[in-house]
């Protein structure tokens, strides 16, 4: 389980020229790319599976701009879930006005696919501590309580970079 501190998050939409450039002037700034990065690589896929309710309550909570919204979402750090495929993280994504907090659940291969097969999950059996525990039942309350179903995947390429001297950045 991990759980990530409130962070601040701004995306913006612009032109591959520009993501040069901004890329160039963060290295120059001293960052420098995420070691989660293969060696010889700039960057690594980002797939993610997001559920919501039949409604629709996450997805319009963003569109109508409320600033206090959560997500649920399965996601995994390459482009396609194979047999090989190490783990995923089920997470529960909130948002507070611009901060930003994750609480995160690591399921190992056979875990994700006995979830996803519909079969249940004893966290005791699993070995799970008590954290984990908590975001495993934090998520099932929001999938029964809200009738939660995978409705959207996304997928898509990431070029992280990290700072050398501030470990928020």
């Amino acid at each position: 389980m991990e759980q990530k501190p409130f962070r601040f998050e701004f995306k913006y939409v612009i032109d591959p020229l520009t993501a040069r450039l901004v890329e160039l002037d963060l290295q120059r700034f001293g960052m420098e790319k995420d070691p989660e990065v293969r060696v010889g690589q700039d960057d690594y896929v980002v797939s993610s599976l997001y559920f919501d309710s039949l409604m629709l309550g996450d997805y319009y909570d963003k569109a109508g701009g409320f600033p206090h919204r959560k997500k649920i979402r399965a996601r995994m750090y390459h482009s396609v879930f194979t047999d090989a495929t190490k783990h995923v993280w089920f997470e529960i994504k909130e948002k507070h006005d611009m901060a930003i907090g994750k609480k995160r659940l690591k399921l190992t291969n056979d875990q994700w696919q006995r979830i996803s097969g519909g079969n249940t999950i004893d966290p005791v059996k699993e070995g799970w501590s008590d954290a984990e525990r908590r975001v495993w039942n934090d998520i099932r309350w929001y999938t029964a309580l809200e009738g939660r179903k995978p409705m959207v995947f996304v997928r898509y390429v990431r070029r992280p970079y990290v700072s050398r001297f501030l470990s928020d950045i």
